[in-house]
């Protein structure tokens, strides 16, 4: 997880990723956090505000109660 981190830290320096100003889910301009969709692909991200990142990490882990229940 962290390497993935590390991964994107250094494409957006190299200018390999770029890093939008605005949230890619709602749109809001404020600083962006990567969310990595598949960690075996560490530079496929989407850039979300932390509202909308908290929010889809809350997606997620109501998806794998369905599935475990």
């Amino acid at each position: 997880k962290k390497n993935c981190h590390l991964k994107v830290k250094r494409a957006i320096e190299k200018g390999l990723l770029i890093k939008p100003k605005k949230c890619t889910h709602c749109g809001v301009i404020e600083e962006l956090q990567a969310h990595h969709i598949e960690y075996n692909k560490p530079l496929e991200v989407l850039f979300l505000c932390d509202k909308c990142h908290k929010e889809i990490h809350k997606q997620i882990r109501e998806q794998e109660r369905l599935l475990v229940s």
